[in-house]
């Protein structure tokens, strides 16, 4: 269901020439009303778009994808490319429905609103008031009380996910604010922003609680209908299977766990059309009203769409709405142009919703390959900039590719200064400085950081490069990452060796799912120690083909913390005796020990590799 976006925007187009723009505005005279600005002519775009997407297609092995773009309250363009079904050969159209992951979470935050705006639900007031029964195990104790607005900014330190990905049944979201009593929190509220599906399960369960109907129900009464979304639900309603698209990916669908996105249902599980999606676009963009039916006030969607949380320091330059991300995009005559969007991805599908609200435009492009995301979100951001020269006549300014800097010197004593291991979102990696070269182990092999002015190293991978910078940040040594649009990235913490407990020493070795057992996320965790660091190496379903290495520290005889900054990361696993012996407590999924021999390990300085869209979990 989606990474707030923290992976980088690829396969940008190239733009052949420029859209002309309208024509020049009259002043009317006497009485008479000025005459209406000309209709912009976006018949360009679709002809310079059309070949390029077929062929971007054709290139990336991408079966299925559908667009359509907004202006004000017209919908513009709204086409289909390639197959809903290859084996079928069924074309895919502007009513195809596809799972749109975690651009569902715009959605249960327009419930929420409607909430607020009712005096049920208070964005700031703790969640314990909102959700009866919520708790965490204590860990933080001068911590404030979590809120919604952390919630739906991912930094209210709920972990990632939790046990049930396989369950028979979905799992509604009172059990999963159940199941989470058991569990500790990451961060305190406030400290990062950590991606978290659970996080708005929570959200939903605030939302049944103030609307007195399932999840479900409720977003379908007071969102879905209101707009006549007719070919969208937060569950797979039977009349939606025959235009349901098929998926592809790496993981066969015989083999995706079954009620995994009902389990997450306000996290991710809605099923929808491009031509339903710009239904929510057009209400959006017109203050939140549609067809004589109001659904939010005006300033309910500027909060959604103002940034919050500038107090983090460790977010840098992400800029996060509620929950939508914000980009201000330059012009090329000086001034810039609000962006607002959420991407989003499930085990075979990827999606995108975009809009410049101060120009009426919005885009959403949905598809049904798993390697679609980079195509998806470049193409919405291409939508949309042609559509503003066609508008407008206004060009938005590319930035550069890389950061315009020279290589420079650094004195030895000051790359010294950065070795370490670094806990990283794809694993700990170790950066070395030998023979007068500062390195970093990215997967099998040990790349050079090549120092640039500003504090910049370019690693180069292949034909791409990698910018970094390293700084100390709230009392961590942390790797940025550098890229576009969103600047200075947390990518990883640099970490120390510290004791390692006696019982926790004695209990190296691997945990797994018992055979026979339902199937979880994660199904191993095996368990060495090396050069002073304790290691984790996860492996399950959710991973896909990898392996998760990870660092643990340990903090007593029966919990110890995965260290680093982000997603997935400070979390607790526990450990508990039972009548069998041991069992690891790792979100929430058991994991009894395991007896038999252990499987290979990865090296502990190698980056453990994730595909571009890892499934664990989604965004």
């Amino acid at each position: 269901m989606t990474t707030h976006r923290h992976r980088a925007r690829g396969l940008a187009f190239l733009l052949a020439g420029l859209l002309s723009g309208p024509a020049a505005f009259v002043t009317a005279c006497g009485d008479s009303p000025p005459p209406a600005p000309p209709r912009p002519d976006y018949g360009p775009l679709k002809a310079l778009l059309r070949p390029r997407i077929t062929e971007a297609m054709a290139e990336q092995h991408i079966r299925g994808l559908s667009l359509a773009l907004v202006d004000g309250d017209e919908v513009v363009w709204a086409e289909g490319f390639g197959v809903a079904d290859e084996a079928a050969g069924t074309p895919a159209t502007a009513d195809t429905v596809y799972e749109v992951g975690s651009v569902a979470k715009v959605f249960t935050a327009t419930a929420v609103f409607q909430q607020a705006e009712r005096g049920t639900l208070d964005l700031d007031a703790p969640i314990a008031r909102s959700v009866p029964g919520f708790s965490l195990q204590p860990r933080f104790p001068n911590a404030k009380p979590i809120t919604l607005r952390h919630l739906m900014t991912h930094r209210a330190g709920i972990p990632q996910l939790l046990a049930g990905y396989y369950a028979d049944e979905p799992l509604s979201p009172e059990a999963r604010v159940e199941a989470l009593r058991d569990e500790s929190p990451a961060y305190p509220p406030g400290t990062v922003s950590a991606y978290s599906n659970l996080g708005f399960v929570v959200v939903g369960r605030a939302v049944e609680v103030a609307t007195g109907e399932a999840f479900s129900d409720a977003l379908r009464h007071s969102v879905l209908a209101p707009l006549g979304m007719t070919s969208s639900s937060f569950r797979l309603d039977p009349d939606l299977v025959p235009r349901l698209a098929k998926g592809y990916g790496v993981t066969p669908a015989s083999e995706l766990p079954p009620t995994w996105l009902e389990s997450e249902a306000p996290a991710g599980s809605l099923r929808s059309t491009v031509m339903d999606q710009t239904r929510f676009l057009r209400m959006l963009l017109a203050g939140g009203t549609l067809d004589g039916v109001t659904l939010l006030r005006p300033d309910s969607i500027a909060a959604q769409w103002s940034p919050q949380g500038a107090q983090t320091p460790l977010d840098l330059d992400l800029r996060i709405g509620l929950p939508w991300t914000l980009v201000d995009l330059p012009l090329t005559h000086g001034e810039s142009v609000r962006w607002v969007d959420h991407s989003g991805s499930t085990f075979h599908f990827q999606s995108d919703l975009a809009l410049l609200p101060d120009e009426g435009l919005g885009v959403v492009v949905l598809s049904n390959t798993e390697n679609a995301g980079p195509l998806v979100e470049a193409l919405a951001r291409q939508v949309l900039v042609l559509a503003l020269k066609a508008k407008r006549g206004v060009t938005v300014q590319e930035p550069p590719a890389e950061p315009q800097v020279q290589p420079s010197s650094r004195p030895d004593a000051e790359l010294r200064a950065l070795e370490g291991l670094y806990s990283t979102g794809n694993g700990p990696m170790a950066v070395r400085f030998d023979g007068g070269k500062l390195t970093l182990r990215l997967g099998d092999a040990d790349v050079e950081l090549v120092p640039y002015a500003q504090g910049y190293f370019r690693a180069r991978t292949g034909d791409a490069s990698l910018w970094l910078s390293f700084q100390r940040i709230d009392g961590h040594d942390v790797m940025l990452v550098h890229g576009v649009p969103f600047g200075r990235l947390l990518w990883g913490e640099r970490i120390q060796p510290t004791a390692l407990h006696p019982a926790w020493r004695a209990r190296l070795g691997r945990f797994g799912v018992p055979p026979g057992a339902k199937h979880e996320a994660l199904e191993q965790v095996v368990l060495r120690e090396e050069q002073g660091f304790l290691f984790a190496e996860l492996s399950g379903p959710a991973l896909g083909d990898t392996n998760l290495l990870g660092v643990l520290r340990t903090e007593d005889a029966a919990h110890a913390v995965a260290v680093g900054l982000g997603r997935g990361m400070n979390e607790v696993i526990r450990v508990q005796q039972e009548p069998g012996g041991e069992a690891l407590y790792v979100k929430g999924i058991r994991l009894p020990r395991r007896p038999d021999a252990p499987c290979a390990l990865t090296s502990a300085t190698t980056a453990s590799r994730r595909r571009g869209a890892t499934h664990s979990p989604r965004r």
